[in-house]
């Protein structure tokens, strides 16, 4: 059997993979560029989900609305779901991507107000069990893509593929979704580099 880590292309930068990478696909047997196919916000879509709520429409990590320190809010909304009590200060590196000068109990605080239907679920540890359904939604997507002759390389929580074969791995991503959640309601990005 394979396993799901431990691939080359993990530890590669990503503007590497993207250069260096090509994948053999139907159309293009000899190789062609890739493709990373992501399932967006998971974490908190999957918390909404498990309250039974519909997610809201907006980014879901975007917590002042305007799209500032998109990558702060991101890391501190997951370090809050896998807490096992309420965070009191940053994950770590997380500081340098907020304003100088940013209280941690604040920045906490406006996360729980932006997502108060599910703030109750910060600060219980809930976060390996998001991890499991990832890694769940990961294989399945996998399983399937191999079941229709596509290669996919896994890659936390998105597949990389031949660029050709992107409707392909959407419909995968999106049918481990719909599977694990009972809810179309997936989010996918992709990147062509």
């Amino acid at each position: 059997g394979g396993r799901l880590w431990g691939g080359f292309w993990e530890t590669m930068p990503r503007e590497d993979r993207f250069r260096l990478i090509r994948i053999g696909t139907r159309l293009h047997p000899e190789g062609e560029r890739t493709a990373s196919v992501d399932l967006g916000q998971l974490y908190p879509r999957l918390l909404y989900l498990r309250e039974g709520l519909t997610p809201p429409e907006e980014d879901l990590y975007d917590i002042d609305g305007d799209g500032s320190c998109r990558d702060g809010w991101k890391r501190l909304v997951n370090a809050m779901a896998h807490a096992p009590k309420r965070l009191t200060h940053l994950p770590k590196g997380a500081q340098r991507l907020f304003p100088e000068g940013a209280r941690p109990r604040d920045l906490i605080n406006r996360v729980e107000k932006r997502h108060a239907p599910i703030a109750h679920l910060f600060g219980i540890g809930i976060g390996q069990k998001l991890a499991l359904q990832e890694s769940t939604m990961l294989i399945l997507a996998l399983l399937d893509l191999q079941h229709r002759g596509v290669v996919g390389l896994p890659l936390h929580d998105s597949v990389i593929v031949g660029a050709s074969e992107v409707q392909a791995a959407q419909g995968a991503m999106t049918a481990a979704f719909r599977r694990l959640c009972g809810s179309a309601c997936a989010k996918l990005s992709v990147d062509f580099g």
